[in-house]
Parts: C-alpha cells; structure tokens; sequence
C-alpha cells in the first residue's frame, strides 16, 4: 500500500505541477477542484488504512 500511495502522490503532483504552468483562470479552477477532490481522496484513504489496520488484513478491506 505504501508504494501504491507513494507512487499516486508523485503522480498527482507531477500533473499539478503541469496545470501551474499553464496557469490561466480556467486553469485555476481546476487546480482548486483537483485539490478538492485529492483532500477527500486522502480522508478515504486514511479511512481505509485505519480499517485495514482494525481487520488484521481482511482481504475484503483490501479489496474496498
């Protein structure tokens, strides 16, 4: 799991990067949308783990 995130989190900010250079109005309303969206993504994540740590490592937790 830990190489999952740390691979999705260079990605994720690898494309940030990209849409500030291309900075514009347009392009900031989707950087705050984006940033939205990553900061539930992290909650259900951090949901997860929290899960997965409580199941022992229940497969089906693995699979959600």
């Amino acid at each position: 799991m830990s190489k999952t995130q740390d691979f999705f989190i260079a990605s994720l900010n690898e494309e940030l990067k990209k849409l500030e250079e291309a900075s514009s109005p347009e392009v900031q309303v989707l950087i705050n949308d984006a940033l939205k969206r990553i900061k539930l993504l992290e909650k259900d994540f951090d949901s997860l783990k929290i899960d997965l740590k409580d199941s022992g490592e229940d497969n089906r937790v693995i699979y959600a």
